[in-house]
């Protein structure tokens, strides 16, 4: 063939891969746009809701004391109980001061400033970046920072620190557990879920290197207690997760059983260990009464600083590395799924 054919041939296949190319930067230019049309849509949003709210703006001071806030959280940290079944937890309850838990109500921010269709998440709350009306972006500032930042996050970490060191003996060794308990924890993830008839999430542990998981209940008054964070005995002997993202033990074969079901009680705090001995999940049926149900809890994580965990995770041996590295994907966990089911099918 001479050159000249080479040309003829490789010519269409080059056109071909210059508008595949094209394509794809056209279709990420219309994501960008898309987006920023979506955040300036919020943002004339949030400025209409602060025409609305100038009153309140003005009297956030009033309202929201976090002197005396983080003192009612200090105490009641202190002094509740942790519950070891299935796995180390603190139920608080009441988290906040009655009157300061209503400003929390009133500063969540109305459903078009979440993402979603109909199970619905606004993520960063707290955070400067994220848009929401002023009056929110205030309330849930001081959360982040007076409140969990400065109080109940590290009243959270000292309480569970002695029930720690047993999951990680398993997880890191024996050899690294002061080490790891010696890594300072900071607040992650924090987020706002919205939760409606037709949600399930099967029994699970969070990422690994988030410790400690928190779970506050926005309910309002008159609403049903059902349908709260369900807690799950798994069946091993010393169970830890096995890989590094969020956990399924059901995808390894493991038998998981409800243990307790928490009440969603407006004020209620769950929060949890999440090194080991238990999952959490959650299940609200498709013909949940009323037929506008809703669940809105606030979410926030407790771990060490990426880096520094890293670190750590290097000087583990070789074996136990593994479980805080290993990441499953979606299409690998569900064929461990299937895998489990069949082996459960045929062994019965």
């Amino acid at each position: 063939m001479s050159p000249l054919d080479n040309e003829r041939v490789s010519a269409p296949d080059d056109v071909s891969a210059q508008l595949t190319a094209l394509t794809q930067r056209l279709d990420e230019l219309l994501g960008e746009v898309r987006g920023q049309r979506e955040q300036l849509t919020r943002l004339a949003r949030a400025y209409a809701v602060d025409g609305e709210q100038l009153d309140r703006i003005r009297t956030v001071a009033d309202v929201w004391d976090t002197r005396a806030i983080a003192s009612h959280v200090r105490d009641i940290v202190a002094a509740t109980p942790v519950l070891t079944d299935p796995f180390p937890h603190l139920v608080l309850d009441p988290l906040l001061p009655p009157d300061a838990f209503q400003v929390l109500l009133d500063a969540v921010p109305p459903d078009d400033f979440f993402d979603g269709e109909k199970h619905l998440d606004l993520r960063g709350i707290g955070l400067t970046p994220t848009i929401v009306p002023l009056f929110s972006k205030a309330i849930w500032r001081s959360v982040r920072n007076d409140i969990i930042g400065r109080v109940l996050g590290p009243a959270l970490a000292e309480r569970f620190r002695p029930f720690a060191r047993e999951y990680l003996r398993l997880s890191v060794g024996q050899e690294f557990v002061e080490d790891t308990l010696a890594l300072p924890l900071h607040p992650h993830g924090l987020r706002l879920m919205l939760r409606r008839r037709g949600w399930s999430l099967r029994p699970h542990c969070d990422p690994r290197d988030q410790f400690i998981s928190t779970l506050l209940y926005l309910a309002r008054p008159g609403e049903a207690e059902t349908y709260g964070t369900q807690l799950f005995r798994v069946h091993q002997e010393n169970f830890v997760p096995g890989w590094a993202n969020t956990y399924y033990p059901e995808d390894e074969g493991l038998r998981c059983e409800v243990a307790k079901t928490m009440p969603y009680r407006g004020n209620l705090c769950l929060s949890f260990l999440n090194l080991g001995g238990g999952a959490h999940g959650a299940a609200v049926p498709e013909d949940a009464q009323p037929a506008d149900l809703r669940r809105l809890v606030f979410q926030f994580y407790m771990g060490p600083d990426r880096e520094a965990l890293e670190a750590l995770v290097h000087r583990l041996p070789a074996d136990r590395q593994i479980a805080w590295t290993r990441r499953v994907k979606n299409k690998d966990r569900r064929a461990m799924r299937a895998a489990a089911a069949a082996s459960a099918a045929s062994g019965q």
